[in-house]
């Protein structure tokens, strides 16, 4: 029967979802808000300074060092120009060694300005970019709502980490379980909604016998109707073909009667005697394979026409003879059992 779709049967997004529980640690109980900000010591120099490098992304004093090398490199270009035009200008030995000391003493100069401007800029940079008040509670952005306190709590318990990462796992698996299952009924519903509409179109197409039987006044079926049913259905058990009988190894059909010279033959008026049933069929057999006396006495009446030697012993050895024939025919075919193989092989 094909399935049938209900008001009863529950969507996908009423199906209860897998029994997770709601915290993996259940036994640890948060402190209320009021008692979460408590006074912290203050922040030593080193973890201040890792704090700020976890959230820039960048160690500060690396970024004032990329900084301080670019200008120098540009000061040295600089350099590198000015003692160009020195050369060209200075012409002689004199002029040449003067220029040298020059240059020298320039170089000397600007770098000892320029290292007291960077270390100064470097200062400033550490202590007002880079910096934030002591007494300030600093959270980083994905550090928020946070409860480290947890953690104290994970750390005393018997299994420790280990037992809330074999927890974990164990939830994953549901969760993964719970979302194959969850896709498979996805499918389901497709393939019956599909099916669905295909005895849809089918119940249209035949819809027109249900409005015919209400219409003519069919619905319901007379009660005749139903023994009718019935009576037709019983036929298939009452019309069932005979058992079949088997041959016994002694019987012999050597010595029997050719059946085509008996009275009526297949063509004959008798060749329905079976559908008047078993007994019949057996009697037509019987004629088939016995021939009766009036069957063997023209030869002899023929022979001597008007003889009245041989009238009165047939006539009153006729029963006699007729039966003797019988029996002589059921000794040769093996008896009742016999007969009724016989008969079988006859009707096949």
């Amino acid at each position: 029967m094909p399935p049938i779709r209900t008001q009863q049967r529950p969507p996908l997004d009423i199906i209860p979802p897998p029994s997770l529980p709601p915290s993996i640690t259940p036994s640890y109980t948060p402190a209320p808000s009021s008692q979460t900000h408590t006074e912290r010591r203050p922040l030593s120099e080193e973890e201040r300074g890792r704090l700020i490098h976890e959230l820039v992304g960048f160690h500060p004093r690396s970024l004032c060092n990329d900084i301080t090398e670019v200008a120098r490199t540009e000061l040295y270009n600089a350099m590198n120009s000015i003692e160009n035009w020195a050369e060209t200008v200075a012409r002689g030995k004199e002029l040449s060694a003067e220029a040298g000391n020059g240059m020298h003493a320039l170089e000397t100069l600007l770098e000892t300005h320029f290292d007291r401007a960077f270390d100064k800029y470097e200062t400033w940079l550490l202590r007002n970019a880079f910096e934030f008040e002591k007494g300030l509670d600093v959270v980083l952005p994905w550090h928020n709502g946070l409860d480290f306190t947890r953690g104290e709590h994970v750390s005393h318990l018997p299994g420790g980490t280990e037992a809330l990462d074999t927890q974990l796992e164990s939830l994953r698996v549901q969760v993964e379980q719970a979302r194959q299952l969850s896709m498979q009924l996805e499918l389901a519903n497709k393939k019956l909604d599909r099916r669905l509409d295909t005895l849809r179109q089918r119940e249209a197409h035949v819809g027109f016998v249900k409005e015919v039987i209400e219409t003519s006044g069919l619905n319901p079926l007379p009660q005749n109707t139903s023994h009718l049913t019935q009576t037709v259905s019983s036929l298939h058990t009452s019309l069932l073909p005979l058992e079949s009988i088997p041959i016994p190894t002694s019987t012999s059909f050597t010595h029997l009667p050719d059946p085509s010279h008996g009275p009526g033959s297949a063509s004959g008026e008798h060749t329905k005697a079976w559908e008047l049933g078993r007994a019949a069929y057996l009697n037509w057999a019987m004629g088939k394979i016995v021939p009766p006396a009036s069957a063997s006495s023209p030869s002899s009446a023929a022979a001597a026409p008007g003889s009245g030697e041989g009238q009165p012993a047939a006539s009153t050895g006729e029963g006699g003879d007729k039966l003797e024939a019988i029996e002589q025919g059921i000794e040769q075919v093996g008896g009742k059992e016999g007969m009724e193989v016989l008969a079988e092989s006859v009707k096949e």
